[in-house]
């Protein structure tokens, strides 16, 4: 399987398709780029470079008569156009080569999103760690060490068994998730990115900020869940860093895989085992129900979001209800569920 992590620029892209002449003449890209925020605002930023820049996507959407994929793939590809010096015209806009094919998209029951940096992996190694399992020569002499999550396979497998979608979505640099998931090969030694368990990947050029004129404002670069689908319910997100997150209902919160403190503290081992075992075990559950119900996947999952996770307990803390007591009445009263923390 391959994955186009930078969108290649063709003669003319679908955005143009849903253009008018008089409009295409008129259309620059630099009227749809968001004002720049400052170096110190976002981790994996240099906004002095040319190509570190977002799109209005809602007026991108509104004015191309486009998808929100698709105004999001079309910042991804801008950015690459810039990184290669080369112009982003009406006669130069990216091709609908997608970053996960949205036809997979529609037609999955359901959709999971991973994040990679201290969810899936951890890159920060100390150079004597010895229980990294991917190991490369960035530079000669200079070798990078990652350490994959447990069960990370069987989750995939699982997932994909029950009908649903894997995708991986990572806050950091293009380029480095490039050649960190490039390098990432499961047990048996099939590379990741070869396997027929993960749909897409997506990277720091597809997190999106948005103005308030657009209804709310998010000014730390984010990873949008409405890009998988817009209606937002059939698909969560499995993170370590709400920060990045606006959509708390559709986010499963885990603890950082750390993994240095996993090789140097073998007594914590099987709890970072646990962690994605669990996650597992919710799905399928979710999964169980949203068939037995007829609901939605991320109704369904609800009560195992970070902020499902506030009113389950609340409930518990507040009645002699049980857990499963508290994730039935959830899952019949979804609104009891704030939106937004």
């Amino acid at each position: 399987m391959k994955f186009n992590f930078f969108i290649s620029l063709l003669a003319i892209g679908y955005c143009v398709a849903n253009i008018s002449t008089a409009q295409a003449t008129e259309f620059q890209i630099d009227d749809y780029i968001l004002a720049k925020l400052p170096d110190w605002s976002d981790l994996y930023n240099e906004y002095q470079r040319p190509d570190k820049m977002f799109l209005n996507i809602p007026k991108l959407m509104q004015e191309l008569s486009i998808s929100r994929n698709q105004a999001i793939d079309l910042q991804t590809a801008t950015r690459e156009a810039r990184r290669k010096g080369s112009p982003v015209t009406p006669t130069s806009l990216p091709e609908a080569q997608n970053q996960v094919d949205t036809k997979v998209l529609r037609t999955a029951k359901f959709i999971v999103v991973f994040d990679l940096d201290e969810t899936l992996y951890d890159q920060s190694l100390k150079k004597d760690n010895t229980c990294a399992d991917i190991s490369f020569e960035t530079s000669p002499g200079k070798t990078k060490k990652i350490l994959t999550a447990p069960r990370t396979q069987s989750i995939f497998t699982k997932i994909v068994s029950l009908g649903g979608v894997v995708v991986l979505f990572s806050a950091n640099q293009d380029e480095v998730t490039q050649r960190n998931v490039s390098e990432w090969k499961f047990a048996d030694g099939t590379r990741l990115l070869d396997s027929k368990l993960v749909t897409g990947v997506l990277s720091n050029s597809s997190l999106i900020v948005q103005s308030k004129d657009a209804g709310f404002m998010i000014s730390n670069p984010s990873k949008d869940m409405r890009y998988f689908d817009e209606k937002l319910e059939k698909v969560i997100i499995i993170d370590d860093n709400p920060t990045r997150i606006f959509q708390p209902r559709n986010l499963r919160l885990v603890k950082k895989l750390d993994g240095d403190e996993f090789c140097e503290k073998p007594q914590l081992r099987p709890i970072y085992n646990a962690i994605l075992a669990n996650v597992e075990a919710e799905i399928e559950e979710s999964v169980q129900y949203m068939t037995k119900n007829k609901m939605s996947f991320a109704k369904a999952f609800l009560p195992y979001s970070m902020i499902g996770q506030v009113t389950l307990n609340w409930l518990k803390q507040g009645s002699d209800m049980t857990t499963e007591q508290a994730i039935e009445f959830i899952r019949k009263n979804p609104d009891i569920v704030e939106s937004f923390f």
